[in-house]
C-alpha cells in the first residue's frame, strides 16, 4: 500500500510540474539567496495561508472592502514564493513545494473569486473573531511540531506522525471556533480550508492513517516537544513539511 501512495505522489509532482507556470524557467542555486530571501518567502507563505497570517488573525477583515484588500495581497505573494523556489531551492524541494503552492493558490482563488464565498468567510470572521488569535497559536504549535519531526527517529514514523498531528490540530482548531460560532455552514468553511490547504499531500501520503482510524492513538504522543527557547527556522508549516517529505527519497527499483 505504501508503494502505491509513493507512486501517486510521484505522479502528482510530475502533474504539478506540467501545469505550473514557471516550469520552463532556468534553474538556479541557493548560493544566490540570503536570509532576507528566506524571511520574505516565509512571510509570503503566511499571506497565502490565512490560517497562519498574524496580520489577518489579529486584525481580521470586518467588511467586504477589507476582504477584497486581503485577496489582492495573494497574487504578489504567489509570485514571491515562485521566485524563491526558482532562485533558492533544489529541484526536489521545488517539486514538493509546488504541490503545497498549488493547493494554497487553488483554495484562495476559490474563495476570493466568489462573492458568495467571500460573504461566508466574512460572516465566519465576524462570528469567531475573538477566537482567531487562539487559532493562530494552534497553527504556530503545529509548525513547531513539524520542526521537531524533521529529525524524528525512526524515520518511517515521520509521515504518519505528520498525518496524525494534522488531524489533531484540525479538530482542536474547529473546537475553538465552535465555542463562539457553532454554525454548521461556517464551520464547514474552516474544515474545507484546512482540507484544501493540506489535502493534496495528506490524502496521498497518509494511507491507513486517516482521521477516523485508531492507528494514530498509538503514536501521537511520540512527538517531542519543541524547545521554546529555540527560534523556529520557519514561521509557517510549509517548508518543514517539505523537508519531512523529502527525507523519503524515491527508490526507482521499488516504484518500477
Amino acid at each position: 500500500m505504501a508503494k502505491i501512495y509513493m507512486i501517486i505522489l510521484y505522479l502528482s509532482i510530475q502533474l504539478i510540474n506540467l501545469i505550473n507556470i514557471d516550469a520552463a524557467k532556468p534553474k538556479s542555486t541557493s548560493k544566490l539567496c540570503t536570509k532576507i530571501d528566506h524571511d520574505r518567502m516565509d512571510n509570503c507563505v503566511m499571506i497565502l495561508s490565512f490560517l497562519t497570517d498574524d496580520q489577518l488573525l489579529n486584525n481580521p477583515p470586518l467588511s467586504m472592502k477589507e476582504v477584497n484588500y486581503y485577496c489582492r495581497r495573494l497574487k504578489p505573494a504567489e509570485k514571491c514564493v515562485e521566485q524563491y523556489l526558482n532562485r533558492c531551492t533544489d529541484i526536489q524541494t521545488r517539486q514538493t513545494v509546488k504541490i503545497f503552492l498549488y493547493s494554497l493558490v487553488r483554495t484562495n482563488r476559490k474563495y476570493c473569486n466568489s462573492q458568495k464565498r467571500k460573504s461566508t468567510v466574512l460572516s465566519l470572521v465576524k462570528c469567531a473573531k475573538d477566537r482567531l488569535p487562539e487559532f493562530g497559536n494552534l497553527m504556530r504549535n503545529f509548525t513547531a511540531d513539524m520542526h521537531t519531526l524533521r529529525k524524528f527517529q525512526p524515520q518511517n514514523l515521520r509521515i504518519p506522525l505528520v498525518c496524525c498531528n494534522y488531524y489533531k490540530y484540525q479538530e482542536l482548531g474547529i473546537r475553538k471556533i465552535q465555542k463562539t460560532c457553532d454554525v454548521p455552514e461556517l464551520l464547514s468553511v474552516i474544515r474545507d480550508a484546512l482540507q484544501s490547504y493540506f489535502g493534496d499531500i495528506i490524502t496521498v501520503m497518509c494511507g491507513d492513517y486517516t482521521d477516523d482510524s485508531d492507528r494514530c492513538d498509538n503514536i501521537i504522543d511520540l512527538i517531542p516537544k519543541w524547545d521554546n527557547k529555540k527560534q523556529l527556522e520557519w514561521k509557517t508549516f510549509a517548508m518543514p513539511l517539505v523537508e519531512i517529505f523529502n527525507s523519503f527519497h524515491f527508490n526507482n527499483s521499488e516504484i518500477n
